[in-house]
């Protein structure tokens, strides 16, 4: 409990001395108080997963009364990627929020606000009472807008803060009402009393809570179609906070739909398989849309709906394996989804720092405006390289391994001999290549395009590498990328823990560990194996041209000499044979000038793109309900009159409204004596 506190309490100290200090002291102390409070959190979260337990009732007083606080397996994993995540987010915001540091009031909002979402998504993890949790909640949704919207005084930034603000309440409303419905039913606000309650048959809860509840941390996760929100959010942050916003906030979603999993009380066949679809389709629509965006943070958030649905398909595969009675399969897909949780907040977070760096340096993020960055900036581009190859599940890199576990789940589901179950699993086997292969589609444009090649427009003269500073994060997150990838097997054992407390009535662990172990053994060794061969080559290769001499001339073009940096494929017309394979479910728009005569004049094209079913669902109804209130914008006249009288029918209506009764009582008797 001492080291709880004093983790809160730094925080705390940090909060009020942050708007005392100038920028740069600002900033430092924002990189001292996430480290050293992370670091008590990381300590707490492994004594849990070593068999400890922290387990402690707070008298906290009105209106939470015994606040029970709890650090169980689950919690304690996500504590250590949360953790992870924000210490590089916070080293790497250091510099890239220098280029604001003629902004101090601002830098002071934004710097609170990330302590506050360090103490609001620990409070979650921590969190067993229901107000308590919501209370966490609601500070990390809050302080994660304000993070948002740094740059407010741009209109777009404000539209996506307040869209990821809107979305996120309709997300908490509908997780207050599922909490309600179910604290209700159990008699107890306390999350352990409702989940034993739910075991045991002493409530009777049916599927809608849980429904209201998966939906409402759905929202939060960016499951499709609940997932318009991302889209704009991730492009407008800071590049620090959208990697701690793809890395570790939309996963908050995931930690909730995990907690309530032993809520459910129907058949978890049949929950599984909806969330093995859900999970199926959002991945597949991530990927779709993620590869004709031009903006790179809007591309990179797309696949962050992408990687959710994997994870998604890792937790449906988990609970079928749970109404199968197959424990293999329930374990594999968990351990799946847990993992791919931690990959995911390691490469994307990486991914969405090289975008800063090159923000930073470019000054645009239109991958059209951008190419030959990897001359200019060379780290960066082999940090987002690495980082590609491991979000499209290759090896020897951490995508593969959760990517892995999940394809075996599914496989080992084939041959249960259930037939309609074996056709889902292998609808989704296939929806999972298609996604890795749209993935390598989608990477190699975005590298290619933007660090390859010439230069299509003016990039700034002093364009070069970040500081060595800034870099160090980022090496520390690939140091890990290749450590998973290289080694699964303790990283497996991390996972296995807090998967096996979601799998009721396993009596002997080992049985189920021991295959896995062994695969992922062998998967180690042929990556070791890889990796020596490769830099064996590399050496040959090295050790056979020492010696040779350099020599340099210019390409060949064919007799033609008037190269042009537009020669070169653009964006667009590297992917022009998927947008027109899969322009029917997509939302792409061509506008484009005549070219007329012999010599013509400059001609325009241009490509637009936008999310259909965010047409479709969001703007749709909001042109609905905009139609719907214009029918009332006359009371809105500017004739101070009206105004006047409105007053004076709101009087009326309170007046009435308080002595109904009496004005009742008079109106019969006016009428009997009548």
């Amino acid at each position: 409990m001492g080291l709880i506190a004093l983790s809160f309490l730094i925080s705390l100290c940090g909060i009020i001395l942050i708007p005392l200090f100038p920028v740069k002291l600002k900033k430092i102390t924002a990189v001292i108080v996430v480290l050293s409070s992370g670091a008590i959190h990381v300590f707490n979260a492994v004594k849990v997963l070593s068999g400890g337990i922290i387990n402690f009732t707070l008298n906290a007083g009105f209106p939470f009364g015994d606040l029970p606080v709890r650090i169980d397996n689950l919690s304690a994993f996500f504590i250590i990627v949360i953790t992870f995540t924000l210490s590089t987010g916070v080293i790497y915001g250091y510099h890239y929020m220098s280029q604001y540091d003629d902004e101090p009031e601002k830098q002071s909002l934004h710097w609170c606000s990330f302590l506050l979402l360090q103490s609001g998504m620990m409070g979650v993890c921590m969190m067993q009472n229901i107000l308590a949790f919501l209370m966490s909640w609601e500070v990390m949704t809050v302080s994660a807008f304000i993070l948002v919207i740094y740059d407010y005084e741009t209109p777009n930034t404000i539209r996506a803060g307040l869209n990821y603000f809107v979305q996120s309440h309709i997300g908490v409303l509908l997780i207050i009402t599922g909490f309600i419905w179910t604290a209700s039913a159990a008699g107890s606000f306390d999350l352990a009393v409702i989940i034993s309650a739910a075991k045991n048959n002493t409530i009777h809860l049916g599927t809608w809570p849980f429904m209201v509840l998966f939906i409402g941390f759905a929202f939060k996760a960016g499951l499709v179609p609940l997932h318009t929100w991302l889209p704009w959010a991730h492009p407008a942050a800071p590049s620090h906070v959208s990697g701690i916003m793809s890395g570790v906030i939309i996963k908050m979603g995931i930690y909730g739909i995990f907690r309530i999993l032993p809520v459910y009380q129907g058949d978890m066949l049949q929950i599984g398989r909806l969330i093995l679809l859900i999970s199926a389709a959002t991945a597949l629509y991530g990927v779709m849309v993620a590869i004709i965006q031009h903006n790179l943070k809007r591309l990179l958030a797309y696949h962050s709906v992408e990687n959710i649905g994997i994870i998604g398909m890792g937790i449906g595969l988990g609970a079928i394996g749970t109404g199968m009675g197959n424990n293999t399969v329930a374990f594999v897909g968990y351990c799946g989804a847990l993992l791919h949780t931690l990959n995911h907040s390691l490469f994307k977070s990486l991914l969405f720092f090289t975008a800063g760096s090159v923000y930073r340096k470019a000054h645009t993020l239109n991958i059209e405006e951008l190419g030959g960055l990897a001359k200019k900036m060379p780290y960066t581009a082999a940090l987002f390289l690495i980082a590609a190859l491991a979000i499209t599940g290759l090896p020897p890199f951490n995508g593969f391994i959760s990517e892995f576990l999940i394809y075996s789940s599914m496989y080992t589901g084939m041959t249960s001999g259930n037939l309609s179950f074996s056709m889902i699993f292998l609808c989704c086997i296939f929806a999972l290549v298609m996604v890795g292969g749209l993935a390598f589609l989608c990477f190699t444009k975005a590298f290619g395009i933007v660090f390859l090649g010439s230069p299509r427009h003016h990039i700034p003269e002093d364009c070069g590498e970040v500081e060595r500073w800034c870099l160090v994060p980022q090496f520390v997150i690939l140091a890990m990328i290749l450590l998973i990838g290289f080694f699964p097997l303790p990283f497996i054992k991390l996972v296995s823990k807090p998967a096996l407390t979601l799998i009721p009535g396993i009596q002997n662990p080992a049985e189920i560990l021991a295959p896995v172990n062994s695969t992922m053994l062998s998967i180690s060794t042929g990556a070791i194996l890889i990796a020596v061969i490769c830099g064996a080559v590399y050496g040959v290769k090295i050790l056979v041209t020492r010696k040779a001499i350099d020599r340099t001339s210019p390409t060949w073009g064919c007799a033609y000499t008037g190269a042009s940096p537009k020669l070169q494929y653009t964006a667009t017309s590297f992917i022009k044979s998927y947008t027109v394979i899969a322009s029917p479910l997509l939302r792409i728009k061509t506008t484009a000038s005549a070219i007329e005569g012999l010599f013509p004049e400059k001609g325009e094209f241009h490509i637009r793109t936008y999310d259909k079913l965010e047409e479709k669902l969001i703007d749709s109804n909001l042109n609905r309900v905009g139609n719907f209130m214009t029918l009332f914008a006359f009371l809105q006249n500017g004739l101070i009159q009206y105004y006047i009288l409105y007053g004076v029918f709101f009087i009326i209506a309170v007046m009435g409204f308080t002595f109904r009764k009496s004005i009742i009582s008079f109106i019969i008797s006016f009428l009997a004596l009548g």
